[in-house]
């Protein structure tokens, strides 16, 4: 049988554990306004783009997520746009719906 490793034996568990500990104390005041500002700043920058172009944006995020040597700051960038770009496309759709809504109630009567 072979011996367990500590998780100190490897770089990736020493990031491993770094995280856990920020996830415990989370982020700061400070750290929350420099994200809300960026996702602030990225909603803005994607206002005039069409639902292919978010789509597209998605999946190559997605497709940078999956590779096995994402660095773990990166992989963090990347879920933090992954997020905005999900709400930005929930957004267009219910944007969507509501003008189907609008077209239907003037057309209907």
């Amino acid at each position: 049988m072979s011996e367990a490793k500590s998780p100190k034996s490897s770089p990736k568990a020493a990031k491993k554990i770094s995280i856990v500990d920020k996830t415990v104390n989370g982020p700061t005041d400070q750290e929350l306004t420099a994200m809300k500002a960026a996702a602030d700043a990225a909603r803005r920058a994607d206002a005039g783009k069409s639902y292919a172009e978010l789509s597209a944006e998605l999946d190559d995020v997605l497709a940078r997520l999956q590779h096995d040597d994402v660095d773990i700051d990166e992989a963090l960038q990347a879920y933090r746009r992954g997020m905005v770009l999900v709400t930005a496309l929930d957004r267009y759709l219910k944007e969507a719906e509501n003008k189907i809504t609008k077209l239907r109630a003037d057309f209907s009567g």
